[in-house]
């Protein structure tokens, strides 16, 4: 497994927002929902893996994919990945300094092994995987049953997978991923998203069968200076 620049280091234009501030937050909810999902299946011990997604581009899906894996590894010794599943518009590998290449796709495709496409950001415990060459019609690639395969090797290998999707309405590989997944945490932008496009979108993922962990009210501005808020 390949080990690249710490993340304290990506360059400043591309670096996404740290909620460092609220990683505890963060790890409560991740072990809340893995304790749920081991009580209903009695207690089988494999991997969690979550994905995050907003309606349309811009919410924010990426910023919290990568702050609760982080958040994972920062109160823990077990092993998180990240994976970066938005073959249109991939972004994370800008944040650890990386190039887009030996990613998620080229691992479906059969151009490299999963080994290979791994990084390691943290030692022992924060791991990678970029997306790969962009796609226009990713649908394909992850319908294919190689990518089941994938994904019952790293419930194997980590404690915590989340995949980063791209945004729910009008990428149907979203649903289709997040449907592999135990579960999906949807992304409102709250000063964008409307009522009538969250409402799209949760219609959108009920039908596929995808399982809705919860939804996270993104970019809410604070009227009253943020500091305050704790003595309200």
């Amino acid at each position: 497994m390949n080990q690249p620049n710490s993340m304290e280091h990506a360059p400043a234009n591309n670096r996404l927002v740290n909620l460092k501030n609220m990683y505890g937050s963060f790890y409560k909810v991740i072990w809340k929902l893995i304790l749920e999902k081991e009580s209903d299946e009695k207690n089988i011990k494999k991997g969690f893996a979550m994905s995050f997604a907003g309606c349309r581009e811009g919410d924010g899906a990426s910023t919290m994919s990568f702050n609760f894996a982080a958040a994972f590894s920062e109160n823990t010794i077990e092993p998180v990945i990240l994976v970066d599943a938005n073959l249109r518009k991939p972004i994370l590998h800008h944040q650890f300094q990386l190039k887009n290449e030996k990613g998620i796709s080229d691992v479906i495709n059969g151009k490299v092994g999963l080994l290979d496409a791994i990084k390691e950001i943290k030692k022992g415990t924060f791991f990678f995987i970029p997306a790969g060459p962009e796609s226009k019609n990713p649908t394909s690639l992850f319908s294919a049953p190689v990518f089941e395969s994938i994904l019952k090797l790293l419930r194997d290998m980590f404690s915590l997978i989340v995949f980063d999707l791209p945004p729910v309405l009008g990428n149907p590989e979203s649903t289709l991923i997040a449907n592999k997944m135990d579960g999906l945490i949807l992304v409102l932008n709250a000063d964008v998203t409307r009522w009538e496009v969250a409402r799209a979108a949760k219609n959108d993922l009920e039908t596929a069968d995808v399982k809705i962990l919860g939804a996270i009210l993104n970019k809410k501005e604070f009227v009253i200076p943020q500091a305050i808020y704790k003595w309200l």
